[in-house]
């Protein structure tokens, strides 16, 4: 049984529902209380935290605690922010019920279900949401004054997260910033080497691109969120950090940028989501492709991996059959 087809949108404003109500989830909630479709529910099995959420918030919204009274709600568009481990059966459960489904980064933690989400992609429409804030570089890049690029150092700290949510690397904020890195640098990935610090403190990782321009990752599990990125081109530089855009020609002259501000990159996912038929989500595919590939060298003390696309796989069977028994923890979104 492959997934039904997507309802038209109807003449009303479209409806929507939040999976999730922790962290990533509020980050959600602004752009959905003023988004293009209307939130109608928040799902999450502490009933407590999803009205916590909401309290600020007076908008007449039901408080769902299981995924069938979610769909209940008929929504035109699923926002799935909670825990990756259960995202392949999330995904079919929305599909079926013929929604469109927007998550948020990770698309998965492992190959296998990064290649049946990719598959359901092929037949639904499945995205992943772009929320790394580089829309700044990529118009100095596409004005030409850098000129071609040559280098990518990302250095990240996505913050604490419990055991249970996986490898630093695999998570949401190293996903989407890869997925980023990969399309400002345009080539194929080609091969990754890292290595990791004693007890997961860090995590270093260069990956060589089919051009010969290079991504080089820090990753620092402990510390507080944020991320700074510096582009080195062919025609000069450009770090981008909480303060903004920094950029300078080869001589190190200050360059001016676009005047036009970054969009919200939750408001766009969200826009993008409504708009159309999703494009399978390939960059996040291959951001997942990249760490699972640094993760195979930091395991194999530095030596050099290829990066392997994901197997694309689709089996419609395999996600009605009940999910592995999560940690305890994990039954918080």
């Amino acid at each position: 049984m492959t997934p039904r087809p997507p309802r038209p949108l109807p003449d009303r404003r479209p409806r929507a529902v939040l999976l999730g109500a922790g962290d990533r989830g509020a980050a959600w909630l602004p752009a959905l209380l003023g988004g293009p479709a209307d939130l109608v529910g928040v799902m999450d099995p502490d009933a407590e935290r999803a009205r916590a959420l909401l309290a600020a918030h007076p908008h007449p919204l039901t408080v769902a605690a299981t995924l069938d009274e979610a769909l209940g709600l008929r929504p035109d568009l699923v926002v799935d922010a909670s825990s990756p481990h259960q995202r392949l059966a999330v995904a079919r459960r929305a599909l079926d019920q013929g929604a469109r489904l927007l998550l948020d980064p990770p698309l998965a933690l492992d190959e296998e279900s990064g290649g049946r989400l990719l598959g359901l992609a092929r037949e639904a429409p499945l995205s992943v949401a772009d929320l790394s804030p580089v829309a700044g570089l990529e118009a100095l890049l596409r004005s030409g004054v850098l000129g071609p690029p040559r280098t990518l150092l990302l250095a990240l700290h996505p913050g604490a997260a419990p055991p249970w949510a996986g490898h630093p690397v695999l998570r949401g904020p190293a996903q989407g910033a890869l997925s980023a890195a990969r399309r400002l640098l345009g080539a194929e990935s080609a091969e990754a080497r890292a290595a990791e610090g004693r007890g997961g403190a860090a995590f270093h990782a260069l990956f060589t691109l089919a051009d010969g321009t290079a991504l080089a990752l820090h990753l620092d599990a402990g510390a507080a969120p944020c991320a700074s990125w510096l582009l080195v081109a062919e025609g000069g530089t450009a770090r981008l950090d909480a303060d903004g855009i920094v950029a300078r020609d080869a001589a190190g002259t200050p360059l001016r940028l676009p005047a036009a501000p970054p969009p919200d990159p939750h408001a766009e996912a969200l826009r993008r989501a409504l708009d159309g038929p999703a494009r399978p989500p390939r960059e996040a595919a291959e951001a997942l492709a990249l760490a699972l590939a640094a993760l195979r060298s930091a395991r194999a003390g530095g030596r050099p991996e290829p990066v392997r696309p994901l197997p694309l796989a689709f089996d419609a069977a395999l996600v009605h059959r009940p999910a592995p028994a999560a940690p305890r923890d994990e039954a918080r979104p």
